[in-house]
C-alpha cells in the first residue's frame, strides 16, 4: 500500500539530518536507507533522476512526504525494503498534465494574438509614412559594436517596425484563426505538422479562410508600396550585402497580387513537446518565396518575454553575498570557466575521475548544493530534477521571475524550501541515462578523437532527442585532450550505423544503392531528418540538367528559382509524396591534411579554427584588402597565425537523390593529431606550403577578374532598396 505519509514516529525517533549534492537517485539509494534507518530501493523511471538534498532535523514522516511531493512518487512497504516509486495513476498524471499545459500555452498564444490584433491601427497612408520616417532614422544609426556583433537595441527597433507592416500583420491576424486542436498533434515523435491551401500529400489541407485576411493585405501593402516608391531607404551599413537584412519591409516593396497564394503553416516542436512555434511562409505561383515569419505559441507573449528579462537583469545588479566554495566545489568552478575562455589545459587527477564516470558523479551538483544553501540561508531543501537550469540559478529573486514562477513548482516557506520543474513529464524526456554517455566520455579522453565507426555506434543507442546530442558533445569536449572541431551530426551517425556492411561498401565504392535496400530503420532516420529539420541541406547537381551544346535546360531554370527561392523553407514542397523507394543513396570517403588554428586575442570566436590550406591561402589575400573584402576581417574571422596544427581528417560524405538533380546530403569527419608541432604560417610543411600559396593566387586571378566589382564571389545581391 502506497505511503505517501510515514507512519507516525514516537518522541524518541532520531531526526534527520541528510544533505546531499545533486545526484541520481539510483545512486544515493544506500545514503537514503542509512538515513531512513532501513532499505530503501529506486524503481523505474525514478532511477535516472536527480536530487539535491540539505536538510537538518526534521522527522523521517515530513521527509518522505516532501521528497515523494517533489517527484511525484510513492513509498511503497515491501517486505524487507522501502520501494520508491511511480504508481501507473501517477505517470498517467504526469502525461496528462503535459498536454494540458501545451493546450493551455497554445490556447493562451492564440488569444494574446487575438488581443494584439485588436489593439492594431489601421494602416493608412499617415502609418505608412511613419514607418518610412523611422526606417530612414534608424538608416542613420550603426548598430553598436564592431562590424558582425548584434546590437539587440538597434535589431530589436528593427524587428518593431517589421512587425508594424502588412505581411506581418497578415500572419498575426492568420494566428488569431489557429486552434489548438490543429497543434496538438505535436509531440516528441511528431515532431512537425503542415497545413497548406493547397496541400501536397505530405500536407494537410488548411482548415480556415483566408481570402479576406489577404484582400486585407493587398489594400495594406498597395499604401506601402505607394509611400516607399520614391525615396529608397538603406541601412546604415557599407557591407550589408553581406550581412543581416536591413529589414524585411525592404524586400515586400511591390504591390501584392489579388490572386490569394499558396499559404503553409508549419508547426514544429522540439524533443521534449514543450516549446511549440508556428512559421507562415507564403509562395508565389511558381513555389517563389514570398514573405516567411515564426510565431511563438509556447504561451508567452512579446510582453511578458521583455518583463522576464528586464526582472532577470534586475536581480542580476542587486549586491550578492558572495558564496565561499568547497576547494572542491572551487575547483570545478573554476575548470568551467577556463574551459569558456582558455585554451585547454591538463585537468586535476581528482576532477578527471569524476568527469570520467557521469553515471556515479553529477559534475554541477558539485557546487549546486552551495549555491542553493548561500540562497535560501538555514532552511531545509528540496530540489528536484533540475537539470541544466538549476546551473543557473543566481539568487532568490531570480527564482521569483515571472518566467521561472510558471515552470517550478515552488514551497517557500519559513521552515522549507523545495522545488521542481511542473511539467515533470518532458523534464524526464530531456534525461539521458549517464550509463550510455560514461563509455564515450571515457573513449574520448584516451584519444584525440574517436572514430566514425565508434561514435556512430554510441550514437545508435542514444535517445533521439537534442538534449541527448547536446550532453554527449559537451561532456566529451570538457575530457579530450586536444580541441578538435569535431562535430557530427548525431542523425548522420544514426543513419551510417543502420547501413550494414555490405551496403556501406556498395555506397563507398561509388555504387548507387536504392533506399528501399537500406531498411525500416534508416528509413525512418532519414524521414525525421528531412521533414523535422528546420532546413535541410540540399545539393543542386548542375550536371544533371546540362544540354549537349553545354548550356542549362528551361527545366533547370524554373527548378532552380524553386529551390533557391521558395522549397528549402518547406521540405515538403521537395518530397511531395514522402520518401519514395527508388530515391538513390551514394556516397565517398577520403582523407586529408587539415589545419587547425587557435583565436587570437581580438578574436570574438573563442574556438579552435579549421582551415583547408588553399582556403587559407584565399583568407590571407582578402585580410589583405579589408575593405573590398570585409567578411574575411570581421572579428569572429580572426586566428592566431602563429599557432597553426596539422591534422589527419578522415571524412565520410553520402547523399540521398531526391528528386531529378536534388540531394539531401550528410557529412562525418574524424580527426587525429599526427604532428604535435605547431607551426606558424610562414613554417608550414613545404607540401602544404605549396597549397596555401595556390589559394593565394587565385584569390589575387579572381580580384583581378572582377576588378574590385561588389558581386564579386560568393556574394549574393543587396537587399532592394526601399
Amino acid at each position: 500500500m502506497p505511503l505517501f505519509l510515514a507512519p507516525v514516529v514516537s518522541k524518541q525517533a532520531p531526526l534527520i539530518t541528510l544533505e546531499v549534492p545533486t545526484s541520481r537517485l539510483e545512486k544515493i539509494s544506500s545514503t537514503l536507507s542509512k538515513a531512513l534507518g532501513e532499505p530503501v530501493v529506486i524503481a523505474t523511471p525514478l532511477l535516472n533522476d536527480t536530487v539535491t538534498i540539505s536538510v537538518k532535523d526534521v522527522t523521517k514522516g515530513e521527509f518522505m512526504k516532501k521528497l515523494a511531493t517533489a517527484a511525484n512518487a510513492s513509498w511503497v512497504r515491501k517486505e524487507n525494503f522501502l520501494l520508491f516509486e511511480q504508481t501507473s495513476e501517477q505517470q498517467r498524471a504526469e502525461r496528462e498534465y503535459s498536454e494540458k499545459e501545451k493546450f493551455r500555452r497554445i490556447s493562451e498564444a492564440v488569444e494574446q494574438a487575438k488581443k494584439q490584433v485588436s489593439k492594431m491601427i489601421a494602416f493608412d497612408e499617415n502609418e505608412a509614412r511613419s514607418v518610412k520616417r523611422e526606417l530612414e532614422a534608424l538608416s542613420k544609426i550603426k548598430p553598436a559594436g564592431e562590424e558582425g556583433e548584434y546590437d539587440p537595441v538597434y535589431y530589436g527597433r528593427i524587428n518593431r517596425l517589421d512587425r508594424r507592416g502588412p505581411y506581418s500583420r497578415f500572419t498575426k491576424r492568420l494566428v488569431t484563426r489557429l486552434t489548438p486542436q490543429m497543434i496538438m498533434p505535436l509531440s516528441a515523435t511528431n515532431r512537425r505538422v503542415v497545413y497548406s491551401n493547397n496541400p501536397t500529400g505530405m500536407q494537410m489541407r488548411l482548415p480556415i479562410k483566408i481570402d479576406d485576411l489577404w484582400a486585407q493585405l493587398v489594400n495594406e501593402q498597395a499604401i506601402w508600396s505607394d509611400v516607399t516608391k520614391s525615396t529608397p531607404v538603406k541601412s546604415s551599413r557599407d557591407t550589408e550585402y553581406i550581412s543581416y537584412g536591413f529589414s524585411n519591409l525592404a524586400y515586400t516593396v511591390n504591390p501584392a497580387s489579388s490572386r490569394t497564394p499558396t499559404v503553409h503553416i508549419k508547426f514544429a516542436t522540439d524533443a521534449t513537446g514543450i516549446n511549440v512555434n508556428a512559421q507562415i511562409s507564403i509562395y508565389g505561383e511558381k513555389g517563389r518565396s514570398i514573405t516567411s515569419d515564426y510565431q511563438s505559441l509556447s504561451g508567452e507573449p512579446e510582453e511578458a518575454q521583455e518583463e522576464d528579462i528586464q526582472a532577470a537583469n534586475e536581480a542580476r545588479k542587486k549586491t550578492k553575498e558572495k558564496i565561499v566554495l568547497s576547494a572542491e566545489a572551487e575547483e570545478y568552478r573554476q575548470f568551467i570557466t577556463r574551459r569558456q575562455s582558455e585554451k585547454r589545459g591538463p585537468i586535476a587527477k581528482n576532477l578527471l575521475e569524476k568527469l570520467l564516470h557521469p553515471e556515479d558523479f553529477e559534475a554541477a551538483g558539485q557546487y549546486q548544493l552551495e549555491n542553493f544553501k548561500a540562497m535560501i540561508g538555514s532552511r531545509n531543501l528540496i530540489a528536484y530534477n533540475l537539470g541544466l537550469f538549476g546551473d543557473y540559478l543566481e539568487g532568490i529573486d531570480f527564482l521569483r521571475t515571472p518566467y521561472t514562477r510558471k515552470l517550478m513548482e515552488m514551497e517557500d516557506s519559513e521552515k522549507w524550501f523545495t522545488m521542481t520543474i511542473k511539467d515533470r513529464f518532458a523534464t524526464r524526456a530531456q534525461i539521458v541515462d549517464p550509463r550510455l554517455i560514461g563509455p564515450m566520455v571515457r573513449l574520448a579522453s584516451t584519444r584525440d578523437c574517436a572514430t566514425i565507426e565508434e561514435e556512430s555506434d554510441f550514437a545508435a543507442r542514444l535517445p533521439e532527442n537534442e538534449a541527448a546530442s547536446w550532453q554527449l558533445q559537451e561532456r566529451i569536449n570538457r575530457v579530450r585532450p586536444y580541441d578538435l572541431p569535431v562535430y557530427n551530426d548525431r542523425t548522420a551517425l544514426r543513419l551510417y550505423a543502420y547501413m550494414d556492411q555490405n551496403i556501406k561498401k556498395a555506397i563507398f565504392s561509388g555504387q548507387k544503392v536504392p533506399l528501399q535496400k537500406l531498411g525500416d530503420r534508416f528509413a525512418r532516420e532519414l524521414f525525421k531528418s528531412v521533414f523535422w529539420a528546420d532546413w535541410a541541406n540540399w545539393n543542386f547537381d548542375y550536371q544533371a540538367f546540362q544540354t549537349k551544346e553545354g548550356g542549362f535546360s528551361q527545366e533547370f531554370n524554373e527548378l532552380q528559382n524553386q529551390v533557391y527561392g521558395g522549397i528549402l523553407q518547406e521540405p515538403t514542397n521537395m518530397c511531395p509524396e514522402g520518401l519514395q523507394p527508388e530515391m538513390l543513396l551514394k556516397g565517398s570517403e577520403n582523407t586529408s591534411e587539415v589545419l587547425l588554428a587557435d583565436p587570437d586575442g581580438t578574436s570574438q570566436y573563442q574556438q579552435v579554427r579549421q582551415l583547408d590550406p588553399n582556403y587559407l591561402g584565399q583568407m590571407l589575400f582578402q585580410q589583405k584588402n579589408p575593405t573590398k573584402y570585409p567578411w574575411a576581417n570581421q572579428p569572429y574571422d580572426r586566428f592566431n597565425k602563429n599557432s597553426i596544427r596539422v591534422v589527419s581528417q578522415r571524412s565520410i560524405s553520402f547523399d540521398v537523390t531526391v528528386r531529378k538533380g536534388i540531394s539531401k546530403s550528410f557529412n562525418l569527419t574524424e580527426m587525429h593529431v599526427t604532428d604535435p608541432k605547431i607551426y606558424t604560417v610562414d613554417t608550414l610543411p613545404e607540401a602544404i606550403k605549396k597549397k596555401v600559396q595556390e589559394g593565394y593566387k587565385q584569390a589575387e586571378e579572381s580580384d583581378k577578374y572582377y576588378n574590385g566589382s561588389e558581386f564579386r564571389r560568393g556574394s549574393p545581391p543587396p537587399p532592394p532598396p526601399l
